[in-house]
């Protein structure tokens, strides 16, 4: 069986199990919790799982940025909870998660995503920018966060 993304609620147990490994695993490259603010499923509008032969690997959300419109323009979607499993990572999900929640902003109308990753994630950092996203301030809660590198990417807009 390929690999596959379905659309999940952001309360989906297996999506929830895989935003928990995720923070996690940021808690311990960091050595404290998520910096990010806290999200409730009121705050997305897209949530992804990605299953390799029915398991779950990997997952990503959108959430509408409308509250950073000060910081980050109207219009805006935030990427938020990108995750692999690492016995799954090096194998393109990443990109296929990303694409995804892509095209899933572009039929909810946004002009362009902006996220937050960290300067101790080469690998992150690598997929944005490799997929056209620009390093822009650091907004929101973000801006006092020394170890937080934000991007943004403008989207096709639908015709």
């Amino acid at each position: 069986m390929p690999f596959e993304l379905t659309d999940v609620d952001w309360d989906d147990a297996t999506a929830r199990a895989l935003r928990d490994a995720q923070q996690a695993e940021l808690a311990a490259l960091y050595g404290r919790p998520d910096e990010g603010t806290g999200m409730t499923g009121a705050d997305v509008v897209a949530m992804v799982v990605g299953r390799l032969d029915g398991r779950p690997v990997a997952c990503g959300a959108l959430r509408d940025a409308a509250d950073l419109a000060g910081d980050v323009g109207p219009g805006a979607a935030e990427l938020k909870r990108m995750y692999v499993a690492p016995p799954a990572r090096g194998r393109g999900y990443s990109w296929d998660v990303l694409r995804a929640l892509e095209a899933r902003a572009v039929a909810l109308g946004f002009g362009r995503v902006v996220l937050e990753t960290g300067a101790l994630q080469p690998a992150a950092i690598a997929l944005y920018e490799a997929a056209g996203y620009l390093a822009v301030p650091a907004y929101g809660a973000y801006r006092c966060a020394p170890s937080s590198v934000c991007y943004a990417k403008a989207l096709p807009q639908q015709s």
